[in-house]
């Protein structure tokens, strides 16, 4: 329930549980991806499209009165919900499906010269190879870092990526005409970086004075 809302564009169960195989939780398995039904399968009175069969829906909450109660602690107890770990453990998901799936050319172009516009079948090649999980990740990914304080395995998740993978990232941006996140992306993990640097120094100066 805290990625789902969490999330910054609704997630279907099929995404979810995409993500869902690279977040913290080292343990998981495919019985997980039951979990989520089984969870969500009761709450149609509360989200949209969890009693339907088709599992490619968006899932929203239908009133905001629902997202308020679970993320108030006076209110919800022991059904609270945690939104910023919610987003650490998005993060994290968001980077690992990207260092998986981004691959060069991935909705296999004949032709690099031709430009999007100009492709006739282009919305069909990104339907079958650009999966919808994958592209929230493209597009989403440093919305929930910009909510996180730095933390090191994180930031070697993402240096792979950015080794890796940078330029297939931008690929799909590209593809899908969403290229103008680059710039807000870039700029979340430079100050995302910061932090690290700040939270850096006040322990350096902490230890100092323990010391002194």
């Amino acid at each position: 329930m805290g990625q789902l809302l969490a999330a910054f564009e609704p997630l279907s169960i099929d995404s979810l549980t995409a993500l869902r195989r690279y977040s913290l939780d080292d343990d998981y398995d495919d019985d997980d991806d039951d979990s989520v039904i089984a969870i969500v399968g009761h709450l149609g009175s509360l989200l949209s499209n969890v009693t339907s069969a088709d599992r490619t829906l968006p899932i929203t909450p239908l009133h905001t009165s629902f997202r308020d109660f679970l993320t108030d602690r006076k209110m919800s107890g022991g059904f609270n919900i945690n939104l910023d770990e919610a987003h650490r453990q998005l993060a994290h998901s968001c980077v690992g499906v990207m260092l998986r799936d981004l691959k060069f050319n991935i909705c296999k172009l004949e032709s690099s010269y031709l430009p999007n516009k100009e492709t006739p079948d282009l919305q069909p090649r990104i339907n079958q190879h650009i999966p919808p999980a994958l592209l929230y990740a493209c597009r989403c990914w440093n919305d929930h870092l910009g909510r996180l304080w730095f933390e090191q395995d994180l930031f070697a998740k993402i240096q792979s990526l950015l080794e890796e993978k940078f330029l297939f990232w931008l690929e799909v941006l590209s593809l899908t005409s969403a290229m103008n996140i680059t710039t807000p992306a870039l700029l979340s993990l430079k100050a995302w970086l910061a932090s690290g640097q700040h939270n850096q120094v006040y322990r350096n100066n902490s230890t100092q004075r323990l010391k002194g």
